[in-house]
């Protein structure tokens, strides 16, 4: 495998771990709090958080954010 390929690799490696670190903290996320003001209250926190100064804090941190309030929406 050639040096392309291989970043190419673990791009998409690094890309399917955030998905799955989101999806993850979005289920404790639903499971924390029952209600959707609880959630938004989490989703806040979450957003945040996203001020960080390290990047790939402030980078997953409003990720979270973003799909625990796209979940919101969905049970709406």
């Amino acid at each position: 495998m050639n040096d392309k390929d291989r970043i190419a690799q673990l791009e998409a490696e690094l890309a399917a771990t955030k998905r799955a670190a989101t999806h993850m903290m979005v289920g404790m996320a639903m499971g924390i709090a029952s209600t959707p003001e609880g959630r938004e209250e989490l989703a806040a926190g979450f957003a945040e958080a996203a001020d960080d100064p390290d990047p790939a804090i402030a980078e997953m941190a409003q990720a979270v954010a973003d799909a625990i309030r796209a979940a919101l929406l969905a049970d709406e």
